[in-house]
């Protein structure tokens, strides 16, 4: 057993930042802990709670997410000896939506709302005005009916 879980802790979450995982979330998509994992390791990292040896997994995906040679964190763990870097680093890739994309996909949404308006205005000028809008309305979208979800 580590002499210290708090110093292990505290090593792992550094770790995790070094290798460019800053999020919980970051952490959980390169293959490390889960998010409630995470939270405990800030726990014993502070001396709030007090830690058992990490299972196999746990370990495995310490390395993975730390960039660290599989065994390192056992090792760091047991006798506290300094974790080696991977080789093989995993990078997920991660998709992230840019509030700019966000914006191009509404604006799409809004041109094509547009041209759809646009064509019924063209069938209510084909038709010399008899068009009853309100009842082709209540047809696509009757009473009580939910509004189309935006992109």
């Amino acid at each position: 057993m580590s002499s210290n879980p708090s110093v292990f802790a505290a090593r792992v979450l550094a770790a995790f930042a070094a290798a460019g995982n800053v999020t919980d979330e970051e952490v959980a998509a390169a293959g490390g802990p889960s998010t409630t994992t995470l939270a405990k390791y800030r726990k014993v990292a502070a001396g709030q709670m007090p830690m058992a040896e990490p299972r196999g997994d746990s370990l495995r995906r310490i390395d993975q997410a730390a960039h660290w040679k599989t065994g390192s964190a056992r090792a760091l763990w047991r006798s506290g000896r300094e974790p080696e870097p991977s080789e093989v680093v995993y990078r997920p890739r991660l998709e992230r939506v840019s509030e700019t994309a966000q914006d191009e996909r509404y604006v799409r949404w809004l041109a094509e709302r547009i041209t759809e308006l646009e064509d019924r205005l063209d069938l209510l000028e084909s038709r010399g005005g008899e068009y009853d809008v309100a009842a082709h309305e209540d047809a696509e979208h009757p009473p009580g009916a939910a509004e189309p979800d935006l992109p």
